[in-house]
């Protein structure tokens, strides 16, 4: 159930002991959500621009805290349970992939919102991506 500022109970309370990393990975999400905006026309939940932000999110958490960290906020922000099962296993599988990406190209010194929007694009066009509610017309133009 969503709580304080639609964070679940397990987000508030990482938030409580860990206050400036939170406020790095809510400033991770919100460059996600910028990002995917620029990507695909609608913002709905279990589309494309939902996989999208996951991914994105995942992997930029790697650059603000390690990688067992990150898994921590994922894990507590899908602590939803009014999340359907279907739901999170799509986001599930989404943050693992953008987790593995910002590692990987953590490990390479190239961690950045471009290379982790191109990794995205590659993920998605190979269908790699899990998307619930595909929508054709989504994607914008390049």
């Amino acid at each position: 159930m969503l709580g304080l500022y639609g964070l679940t109970a397990e987000e508030v309370s990482l938030a409580l002991a860990h206050p400036y990393l939170m406020y790095n990975a809510y400033g991770a999400s919100k460059a996600a959500v910028e990002q995917c905006g620029l990507l695909f026309i609608f913002n709905e939940n279990n589309d494309e621009s939902d996989a999208c932000r996951h991914f994105i999110w995942a992997a930029l958490l790697i650059g603000v805290t390690d990688k067992n960290m990150a898994e921590k906020i994922l894990d507590s922000h899908e602590a939803d349970v009014l999340q359907s099962t279907d739901e999170l296993m799509m986001d599930q599988k989404n943050n693992k992939l953008g987790l593995q990406t910002g590692v990987r190209l953590k490990s390479n010194d190239s961690l950045n919102a471009g290379k982790i929007v191109k990794e995205f694009l590659t993920a998605f066009e190979k269908k790699k991506i899990s998307v619930l509610k595909p929508s054709l017309k989504n994607r914008r133009k390049k």
